[in-house]
């Protein structure tokens, strides 16, 4: 295990919700391999400490944030099963009248983005193996269909930051407070920490990075 860094450069603005941290990344692309849940979660090449990753969250080199307006259409139909709702209403299926057909159609819905040369992650693990479940990553984020967070190119190489703390001891990541060993004064928030993300079972105060854009230069010091 050695402290590495990823950078990915990317052709396309980035939506990301959260912190889209390296150890949920990965996880993310064994499960694309896999299809297997419980092992995407228990084979992250990284290095874990009671359940703590040492995985940073995504940093986002020289960001711009934009807004992206996306259009989505809303159906007046049934999108489950009808023979499930008639067993859910006894044997009842309700339509959809044309009073409520009438609030159906298009709507514009908006995202916070980023425009970003590249985005960085921190962590410490096998750095063979991250780079092997990372090569055929093609997008990071959410809206890949429309073509948001199209990846360019990956980099793996050695670094000094293990992922969880930079070198002036403030988190790079979401950590449980009863886990945290750096500075006092960190800024703290209830958040999921360990995957599955979307577990809110995992959720508990924990100190978390006060800000995710930086500059080159502040990348630069952490290599």
């Amino acid at each position: 295990m050695e402290n590495i860094v990823v950078r990915a450069e990317l052709v396309a603005p980035v939506i990301v919700q959260g912190w889209l941290t390296l150890d949920a990344l990965l996880a993310s692309q064994l499960f694309e391999r896999t299809g297997d849940v419980a092992k995407a979660h228990a084979d992250i090449p990284l290095t874990c400490s009671h359940g703590l990753w040492s995985g940073s969250a995504a940093l986002f080199e020289n960001a711009k944030p934009v807004q992206v307006q996306l259009v989505a259409g809303l159906r007046a139909q049934h999108d489950i099963d009808p023979a499930l709702v008639a067993r859910m209403r006894g044997n009842v299926i309700q339509t959809i009248g044309a009073k409520r057909r009438r609030e159906f159609g298009n709507i514009l819905s908006q995202y916070p983005a980023r425009e970003v040369r590249a985005v960085w992650w921190f962590g410490q693990g096998d750095s063979d193996a991250v780079r092997s479940l990372l090569d055929d990553l093609k997008f990071i984020g959410k809206k890949h269909a429309q073509g948001y967070g199209e990846v360019a190119s990956i980099d793996v190489d050695v670094a000094q930051c293990d992922g969880v703390q930079d070198r002036a001891s403030y988190p790079l990541r979401p950590v449980p407070v009863a886990l945290w060993h750096g500075k006092k004064d960190a800024v703290r928030d209830a958040e999921t920490w360990r995957p599955a993300y979307f577990d809110l079972n995992g959720r508990a105060l924990c100190v978390v990075p006060e800000f995710v854009d930086r500059s080159v230069s502040e990348l630069e010091a952490l290599l």
